[in-house]
């Protein structure tokens, strides 16, 4: 009895951790998000919120795939830093990215690239605001000339397109 009860709880949380998947644009049957300008989809797997002793500061790092979705002419061109593709805010209040200078690369049509833009505030309140959910984070993607940003629910891990 004992065992079946660590299988039950072991089969339950991964039922779990795949719909919480699904829910924030990643898991199986995903079809991602189509940024604007319908070159490129964004799949999303998770947001991971934890505090630096280190550094004294908040950090949210989402984990995303980015997929070329149209031919481009010159795919071996260069790679863009982070600073250019990724910004968030909480609120109002706009999000440093600690890893600016990490790059997404150039994709050719049907290549995907893992990214983890890493944010970070100093402002507890601020982020005990976004990981309770009464506050959301709004992650905005900039890919060619085009912007798409994104509602983040940090409490529930969940992500949709930013209405306006």
């Amino acid at each position: 009895m004992k065992r079946f009860k660590k299988v039950l709880a072991l089969v339950l949380a991964g039922v779990l951790a795949l719909a919480m998947l699904t829910a924030c644009g990643g898991g199986k049957e995903d079809n991602g998000f189509t940024l604007k300008g319908d070159d490129y989809k964004v799949y999303f797997s998770d947001a991971d919120c934890t505090y630096s002793t280190t550094y004294k500061n908040y950090n949210v790092q989402l984990d995303m795939q980015l997929e070329r979705i149209t031919k481009v002419i010159n795919p071996l061109a260069s790679s863009t830093d982070y600073d250019k593709v990724f910004s968030a805010k909480i609120g109002d209040k706009s999000l440093t990215l600690a890893n600016k200078t990490d790059s997404v690369k150039k994709l050719s049509k049907g290549e995907k690239e893992r990214c983890t833009p890493k944010f970070t505030t100093e402002d507890k309140d601020l982020f005990e605001k976004a990981t309770n959910g009464t506050e959301l984070l709004y992650l905005t993607i900039t890919m060619g000339k085009e912007d798409t940003t994104f509602e983040v629910n940090l409490k529930t891990n969940t992500i949709k397109y930013k209405v306006r």
